[in-house]
């Protein structure tokens, strides 16, 4: 229910607009969607991703030239036919986040590991290669 305010007589009228127009969006990509943390252990490069009601199905990830893509689709949550909406918050849509991979990343090797709605994403590490001393002998030696 909805009382006008004399100061803003056109908001009773926007309301309507508002809650299409924002709150009950179609489909689409989602800014800054899935949550995401970032480490290096180690071993690894580690990605994880907060992604709740997601199944495997849903989620790909590929490395093309050294760039990590998680990327997703998550449906519209069932609802009976004659439901009236009253609001919804559940996030639904395509997601995509890329990531520029280090170069000491071995991407042949990338373990993927979905449980409990987060997924994680395992890179390992390549030693890196310093440079090899070369001892100088001299016709002594």
């Amino acid at each position: 229910m909805y009382r006008t305010n004399s100061l803003f007589p056109g908001l009773r009228t926007l309301m309507p607009e508002f809650e299409e127009g924002l709150l009950m969006r179609p489909t689409g990509l989602m800014a800054g969607f899935p949550d995401i943390d970032c480490y290096a252990d180690t071993e690894s490069l580690v990605f994880k991703a907060e992604l709740p009601g997601f199944s495997t199905d849903d989620v790909e990830i590929d490395v093309h030239e050294n760039v990590l893509t998680l990327r997703g689709t998550k449906r519209a949550a069932e609802r009976p036919e004659d439901a009236e909406l009253h609001f919804t918050e559940i996030r639904r849509g395509s997601f995509e986040r890329k990531f520029t991979l280090p170069e000491n990343v071995d991407t042949d090797q990338i373990h993927a590991l979905f449980r409990n709605g987060v997924l994680t994403v395992r890179l390992p590490l390549v030693p890196e290669t310093r440079p090899k001393k070369v001892r100088i002998l001299t016709e002594q030696d």
